[in-house]
């Protein structure tokens, strides 16, 4: 997959679902967590924060962030849910807060799938809400497949259940764009690509076209960690390249890839 598109697509899904709340509603900083954990999984250890009471009469929610390779800091807002049930975020391994050992043989949806169960246990939660946006609700169907006695109920948002429809749909908004533009993006996609200024600039008219429309929040922009590594650009090439061959190995098989 060439780099313009790649840039596109991970701009697109990793995009805030709950980008349409008003600015001047957001709080200027997010709250604390009220608990913290780094729960050990498969391949290292992941990190997890809840908001709200995890015995509550509510089922809690989880929600698991796009990518794959994103973190959870787009679906902060989601916070403002904690007042009526515990909201859980957490990074997926190599993403984020959690550990970063960066071996491609933990990347499948098999162990991404297995990081909710043990967050499910970790947390002693019997059922609860999963939310899946973006990729996350490539993991989100696969938990709920497997894991249905544990489902309060699934949430998808935007999800990627397709790559390849999700690129037809990408190159039909392509089409949409300025012809100068468009012959910029495909140049960019071409074998003898121009400078990686112009692929950028190109790259930045999608944007403003149908994505990051609303700048960052402010408690968005405050919420930092210097143990916070940010996007891994390396897993998300790996999945969405894998995604795209003939032989999807990387996924757990060809019956049940939902990519």
């Amino acid at each position: 997959m060439s780099h313009s598109l790649r840039a596109a697509c991970f701009s697109l899904v990793a995009a805030c679902f709950l980008a349409t709340a008003a600015a001047d509603a957001r709080p200027p900083i997010f709250p604390a967590p009220d608990k913290e954990l780094m729960v050990p999984v498969e391949g290292g250890r992941i990190y997890v924060r809840v908001n709200g009471r995890l015995d509550g009469p509510k089922p809690p929610i989880v929600l698991i962030h796009g990518g794959p390779g994103g973190t959870h800091g787009p679906l902060m807002d989601a916070l403002e849910l904690s007042d009526e049930r515990a909201v859980i975020l957490y990074d997926q391994l190599d993403s984020g807060r959690s550990d970063r050992p960066n071996k491609p043989a933990n990347w499948t949806v098999g162990r991404f799938v297995n990081e909710l169960e043990a967050i499910r246990k970790s947390l002693g939660i019997n059922r609860w809400y999963v939310l899946g946006h973006s990729w996350g609700g490539t993991v989100a169907l696969e938990y709920g497949a497997r894991k249905p006695e544990a489902l309060a109920g699934l949430i998808l948002a935007s999800p990627l259940i397709s790559t390849r429809s999700w690129l037809a749909d990408a190159n039909a908004l392509v089409a949409k764009l300025p012809e100068p533009i468009q012959a910029e993006l495909k140049a960019c996609d071409g074998p003898r690509p121009p400078a990686a200024e112009a692929c950028g600039e190109a790259t930045k008219e999608f944007y403003k076209a149908y994505n990051r429309r609303e700048p960052p929040s402010a408690a968005l922009q405050a919420y930092k960690s210097p143990l916070d590594h940010g996007f891994n650009g390396q897993l998300y090439e790996t999945i969405i390249d894998q995604s795209l061959s003939p032989s999807p190995s990387l996924f757990i098989d060809a019956a049940n890839s939902w990519m």
